[in-house]
């Protein structure tokens, strides 16, 4: 699990900047979609609620 300081939700513009800094996660621009190098699945949450690609 993963989780971001005020700080960094402050510098980051978009919310790939924030999986950026996260080097086991992978965005695909093509694809739009996040991967982990380690395999599995992801699961996106926003105040413990499931994000949507919207």
């Amino acid at each position: 699990m993963y989780s971001f300081d005020e700080e960094a939700l402050k510098k980051a513009r978009y919310a790939n900047d924030l999986l950026k800094t996260l080097p086991e996660l992978q965005y695909g621009p093509i694809t739009k979609s996040v991967a982990s190098t380690k395999g599995g699945t992801t699961l996106m949450l926003i105040n413990g609620v499931e994000a949507t690609e919207l």
